[in-house]
């Protein structure tokens, strides 16, 4: 079985609606003009990047059967929630790291010849470059958009969206 099958059945994207939902008004309760709240935003942001994952692929899966509506609303959700989360947390650093990480794992244990210290250093730097050059090729059209700096009522807005969204999913 898939990890796109387990996406299928009827509860999964009203679920991941409900939860980006709450995200963006977890989010709004969080944003604070004297500061404060910074480590709750931090963690719904570390949130948002998963959860808006799950709402496009379990779009995809669910495409045929959704309407024009709901599958609008989990698109702009989703991609807004991966947005965002992409431009609050350093995952790009973090992803390359461990996608170099595992490269370098993989040779020493894997790879059918014996490679040195050097070479398999310059193989896990390569992809560190490689993975982190792709990541921030997708960022920069996020930053151009500006969904960083989504006002809190729009987040207002789009967490009720994504709750409707999940009403008309589970219709």
């Amino acid at each position: 079985m898939g990890v796109l099958a387990l996406l299928q059945p009827d509860w999964v994207l009203p679920a991941a609606l409900i939860a980006a939902g709450l995200v963006f008004l977890l989010d709004v309760l969080a944003a604070d003009p004297n500061g404060r709240g910074a480590g709750a935003r931090f963690a719904l942001d570390v949130v948002a990047l998963p959860a808006g994952v799950v709402v496009l692929l379990a779009t995809y899966v669910r495409w045929a059967a959704l309407g024009i509506v709901p599958a609008a609303i989990a698109v702009a959700v989703g991609a807004i929630l991966i947005g965002r989360s992409l431009l609050e947390v350093p995952w790009t650093g973090v992803a390359a790291l461990v996608a170099a990480a595992l490269v370098a794992y993989l040779l020493e244990t894997r790879h059918p010849l014996p490679l040195s210290t050097v070479e398999v250093a310059i193989a896990a730097g390569i992809v560190f470059v490689l993975v982190y050059a792709i990541l921030y090729l997708v960022e920069i059209p996020l930053r151009i958009a500006g969904l960083a700096a989504l006002p809190r009522p729009f987040l207002a807005v789009l967490g009720a969206a994504a709750l409707v969204g999940a009403a008309l999913a589970a219709a």
